[in-house]
């Protein structure tokens, strides 16, 4: 019982910093996919769409009644987009996958996976769906070995049936950043969270 009322504090207490970071981060009316209900297990809130521990219709909806009320919607996803928080990172993904499809926004999901956001799997997914230029994004990635080993892993899912992927995977750097995601499973997590979308649209 102690183990759990650490935990709802702790959780309480990150749901509480978010909730102030969108009022002074430059994405207020985004702030209520920062509030989250406590239930037996966790805590259940719009941001958690993203992580599986929520309702996606439920999240997905406040999501969009915050990109609804927004009054520069592009200003405020790049907003969720350039900090080092994954929680907005995947609160301005939604809000990408709603709509706020711009080469700003597009481009500032790249940028939160290049800066090895925590989330990118998610990142990447809503990239695949949203971004014409994901093809030629993800080759340039891979070929260069910028992303993280997780990224890495993503990419490989998600652009296995591209034709130039076998090359890329025998690249050594390629290679070595596939070994390293052995803990944090990459690919299964971008395919899961597609299938969690898909199964959203539907």
């Amino acid at each position: 019982m102690r183990d759990y009322l650490h935990r709802l504090a702790v959780i309480r207490q990150v749901n509480r910093q978010a909730r102030e970071q969108a009022r002074r981060g430059g994405y207020r009316s985004f702030e209520p996919a920062f509030r989250g209900y406590l239930t037996a297990t966790w805590l259940r809130s719009p941001c958690n769409l993203l992580l599986g521990f929520a309702e996606p219709a439920w999240s997905v909806e406040i999501v969009r009644r915050c990109v609804a009320k927004s009054k520069d919607s592009e200003a405020e996803v790049l907003a969720l987009l350039a900090g080092k928080m994954y929680r907005p990172h995947l609160v301005g993904a939604c809000a990408v996958w709603l709509g706020v499809r711009t080469p700003k926004t597009l481009l500032a999901l790249w940028e939160a996976v290049d800066r090895e956001s925590w989330v990118s799997p998610q990142l990447l997914v809503m990239a695949f769906l949203c971004d014409p230029d994901f093809e030629p994004r993800a080759r340039e990635r891979l070929w260069s070995g910028v992303c993280a080993p997780k990224a890495t892993a993503s990419l490989k899912y998600l652009c296995r049936e591209c034709p130039w992927l076998p090359g890329v995977l025998e690249l050594p750097h390629v290679q070595k950043a596939l070994a390293d995601d052995f803990w944090d499973h990459g690919d299964e997590l971008a395919q899961w969270f597609l299938n969690a979308v898909q199964a959203v649209r539907s």
